[in-house]
């Protein structure tokens, strides 16, 4: 229901959902055109080219249809990520290093398309500038890079990563709506300075990030899972 509520129509109970409608727009596509037809390594380079192909045509179209399905702003990052699987599956090669220059380029122009101010936010976001946008693209896909392919790097095992991994997800769930009203009360309120904002509206929500795990998850996903694999049993005949 939270991957649907975008197309339908609905309004978002959290602002930060619209990842989950790409998330699953990138699932049908790379499971239609990779997935059933049979993952090979050539289907997949064939699949990110064609697909960044299809992203621009469909940006420079301006049909509203085909890019909701081929989504030009955000292809170029699932294109990179694939990118940087491929050289991790298969070795480093130029192909699958130049379908991860090709995600890291469309990226910087779509992000900069995307998060420069415009005369509706200007007042909002007139800080914003585009090398930085530029930097924090390439800071990402380094990021991901260093983790997958750098073995010293995807070794370390420290516990704290475990925990941070963990609090992910109800982060991702409180950050957004309840974090305003934090920031609201301590910079409105309390005149807090901008730098005691910014920490203690992130530290109040990991620790409540943290109570959502331990109290909520935690306890109710194994019976969540044990519902939902119930197997019926047979009527009686």
């Amino acid at each position: 229901m939270t991957m649907l509520q975008m197309p339908v129509g609905a309004d978002r109970v959290l602002g930060v959902c619209w990842t989950l409608w790409a998330e699953l727009r990138f699932y049908l596509l790379f499971a239609l055109a990779v997935v059933l037809p049979g993952a090979t390594r050539r289907r997949v380079l064939a699949f990110c080219g064609l697909w960044t192909i299809g992203a621009v045509l469909a940006d420079a179209s301006g049909g509203a249809f085909l890019k909701t399905v081929l989504m030009p702003e955000y292809a170029p990052f699932f294109i990179g990520g694939i990118g940087i699987y491929l050289v991790y599956r298969f070795g480093h090669d130029p192909l699958s290093w130049g379908v991860v220059a090709v995600g890291w380029l469309f990226g910087q122009h779509y992000a900069v398309k995307g998060l420069l101010p415009n005369a509706h936010a200007a007042h909002v976001f007139q800080h914003r500038s585009e090398t930085v946008i530029i930097v924090i693209v390439t800071l990402g896909f380094a990021a991901v890079a260093a983790v997958t392919l750098l073995p010293r790097v995807a070794a370390v095992d420290w516990r704290w990563l475990t925990t941070a991994g963990i609090l992910t997800y109800p982060f991702y769930l409180v950050h957004e709506h309840l974090g305003w009203v934090v920031i609201f009360q301590l910079h409105q309120r309390w005149h807090l300075s901008p730098y005691a904002v910014l920490a203690l509206t992130a530290g109040s929500m990991l620790v409540l990030a943290w109570l959502l795990h331990r109290f909520v998850e935690r306890p109710l996903a194994p019976r969540l899972k044990r519902f939902l694999t119930m197997v019926p049993k047979a009527p009686v005949r």
